[in-house]
C-alpha cells in the first residue's frame, strides 16, 4: 500500500471504531481543488478502494461507495458506518499497533488503554447478534438481500430517495451481525430470524425477551410533586388500570412476530 492508502486505511478503521464518517477521493487536501476521475477510471478506482479496505482491515469492513459529480468531474465518496465488532485495525500492523481512533477531527493511534476499552465494547453482544444453529445457503442469502432491497424501495417516498437506495450483500449482512460465518457455513442470527416482514429463512417460532411499549399517560399512575415538595401519587381506578393492562397485552401481541409466543 502507498503512504496515501495507508493513511486512508487508518482513517477507515478510526471511523469504524467511532461514530463513522466519509472519505472523499478526487479532492486535494488543503486546497480543496476538485481533481476528479475520468469516466473510464472511476469504476476501476471504486473497485480498488473497496478491495483495499476489505483486504487490509480486520475485522472486515464493507464500505458504502457512491459517485458524485462536481463541475463535471466525478469524485468518489466512501462512507464508513460505526462498527459493531470493535476494535478495528490495520491487519498488517496488528491489533495493538494498527488500531486508530478519531480525536478532534484527526486520526490518532489508539493507546493501549483505549484498545482495551474497544475490546470491551466489541464483546458486548446483544441477543439479536447471537447466531443460530441453522445454516443458510448462498441462494437464500441472495433472496433475503433482494427482499430487503425491494422493501426499502417501497418505503422510499420519492423517486430521488429510491434512486439512492443501494443493494446489500452477504458481506454487509456479516458486518451488521445479521449473518455469522463459522466453519465455512453461514448462520443467521436472532436479528435476522426476528424479521417478521421478510421471513427469510423459514422462521416458525420466535421469542420476545424484552420490549418497550408506549401507552397513553392517562391510563397510567401519575407521580407529581406538591407545593411542600412531598411526592404524591394519584392512582388509577381499577377499571382504568385494567384497561391499561389490556392495551399493553394488545400492543405485545401486535408487535410479536409469532402470535403463539405470547403468554
Amino acid at each position: 500500500m502507498t503512504a496515501k492508502e495507508i493513511f486512508a486505511g487508518e482513517t477507515v478503521v478510526a471511523f469504524a471504531n467511532g461514530k463513522g464518517g466519509k472519505l472523499v477521493f478526487g479532492v486535494e487536501n488543503g486546497t480543496w481543488t476538485v481533481t476528479g476521475f475520468s469516466k473510464e477510471e472511476v469504476f476501476q478506482k471504486m473497485d480498488a478502494i473497496t478491495n483495499a479496505i476489505f483486504d487490509s482491515c480486520e475485522p472486515k469492513i464493507t464500505p458504502s461507495i457512491a459517485v458524485q459529480e462536481i463541475d463535471g468531474k466525478a469524485i468518489i465518496v466512501v462512507e464508513i458506518i460505526p462498527g459493531m465488532q470493535r476494535p478495528y485495525y490495520i491487519k498488517s500492523q496488528g491489533i495493538m499497533e494498527g488500531t486508530y481512533i478519531r480525536v478532534a477531527g484527526t486520526t490518532r493511534h489508539a493507546e493501549r488503554y483505549r484498545v482495551q476499552e474497544l475490546i470491551m465494547e466489541g464483546t458486548n453482544r446483544s441477543f439479536d447478534q447471537m447466531e443460530r444453529e441453522q445454516t443458510v445457503s448462498e441462494e437464500e442469502i441472495a433472496v433475503f438481500c433482494e427482499k430487503m432491497y425491494q422493501h426499502a424501495l417501497k418505503l422510499g417516498e420519492t423517486d430521488t430517495a429510491r434512486e439512492q437506495i443501494q443493494k446489500v450483500g452477504k458481506n454487509q449482512l456479516l458486518s451488521w451481525k445479521l449473518l455469522v460465518e463459522r466453519d465455512g457455513a453461514y448462520h443467521p442470527t436472532n436479528g435476522t430470524r426476528q424479521s417478521s416482514r421478510m421471513q427469510p429463512f423459514n422462521v416458525r417460532y420466535s421469542k420476545a425477551l424484552c420490549g418497550i411499549f408506549l401507552l397513553p399517560v392517562k391510563n397510567l399512575p401519575v407521580r407529581s410533586m406538591s407545593r411542600s415538595r412531598m411526592p404524591t401519587t394519584s392512582c388509577c381506578s381499577t377499571s382504568t388500570s385494567a384497561h391499561a393492562l389490556k392495551e399493553l397485552e394488545g400492543r405485545i401481541i401486535m408487535n410479536c412476530p409469532s402470535k403463539q409466543s405470547v403468554r
